[in-house]
């Protein structure tokens, strides 16, 4: 039988402004270095991409959880495990280390998107 969940998050941009001047060191303990430098490569919208990126993560973790509540996995691991890349088309799509949280590939939809104030991600998992 086929189990899904469905995760949402907003946030609001202005709290990632500082965050575009932080070290890529730092961006890495939540970023993975593809996220990072897509985000830097255009620096009026740099606080956007981190958002809405911070954001899908975020929803991802929330569609996790409701998935797997018997797994005890933190926020932070999970930062860490997906990261939001795009495809050649431009459409986004989470690249997922499954290894890193212990359990089979997933079938994953995402939807994000952001504004100068607000960015959100919709994420969808499947599992068998």
């Amino acid at each position: 039988m086929m189990k899904q969940s469905v995760g949402v998050d907003i946030v609001q941009v202005k709290r990632f402004e500082k965050w575009k001047n932080w070290s890529d060191t730092k961006l890495k303990r939540i970023f993975s270095t593809k996220e990072i430098a897509y985000a830097k490569s255009n620096m009026i919208f740099c606080a956007q991409r981190l958002a809405v990126r911070f954001a899908a993560k975020e929803a991802f973790f929330k569609a996790f959880q409701h998935l797997f509540p018997q797994k005890k996995i933190s926020l932070l691991k999970i930062m860490l495990a997906v990261s939001v890349e795009k495809r050649l088309c431009g459409r986004p799509y989470l690249k997922v280390a499954y290894d890193k949280l212990f359990i089979d590939p997933l079938t994953t939809s995402i939807s994000i998107s952001h504004t100068d104030c607000c960015a959100i991600a919709v994420v969808q998992l499947h599992s068998k």
